[in-house]
């Protein structure tokens, strides 16, 4: 008969396993989505989208998350529109936002300042977080750069893919500090 010290070592074990499989299989899939981008594979929707659609739909699976560290999101500016692929175009964003959440403390907050001109529409994603360590800037959207202030849980995939699908959708996106603390995301799509 087992003891209830081993028992509790098996299950203990078998925890530390699945939390390693998730990892892999959440690896996996990112590979996967990375080669298919790269091989231009994956057919882009052409459809008018909201702004604001693509941000709700991008902070959705994280919301638990938000909501446990009471992180508050604003959304300033002219919300517009714009022709992509909204699954495609949310992903980036949960990336981008999903980083700065990570990065924040309790009680932060994240600011989606939207605008648009003639020869573009830009997003700007800032946080009142501890920023980058600035060694790292120029490498984040590097696959598998993991920077100074990275997780231990960090794969280094999600801003390398987000960027990814960003230019896909012939935008860019830059990284930077704010001057007053925290990290910056500048996205721009051209018209």
């Amino acid at each position: 008969m087992e003891d209830s010290h081993s028992k509790g070592e098996s299950l203990e074990y078998i925890h530390r396993l699945k939390k390693q499989i998730e990892r892999l299989e959440i690896l996996t899939a990112s590979l996967l989505t990375m080669s298919k981008l790269d091989a231009d594979t994956t057919q882009f929707k052409e459809e008018i989208i909201n702004f604001k659609d693509i941000i709700d739909m991008a902070v959705e699976p994280i919301l638990p998350l938000i909501g446990r560290k009471n992180i508050k999101i604003n959304i300033l500016g002219d919300s517009g529109s714009f022709n992509g692929d909204i699954h495609w175009l949310s992903e980036a964003f949960l990336n981008i936002i999903k980083n700065s959440v990570e990065h924040m403390d309790d009680n932060g907050q994240i600011d989606i300042s939207i605008t648009s001109n003639p020869i573009f529409k830009q997003i700007i994603i800032e946080d009142n977080g501890i920023g980058f360590v600035k060694e790292d800037i120029p490498y984040i959207f590097n696959r598998f750069y993991k920077g100074k202030n990275s997780s231990k849980d960090s794969i280094g995939i999600g801003l390398p893919m987000a960027k990814l699908i960003i230019e896909k959708h012939n935008g860019e996106v830059s990284a930077e500090n704010r001057i007053n603390g925290g990290a910056r995301f500048i996205i721009k799509f051209y018209s």
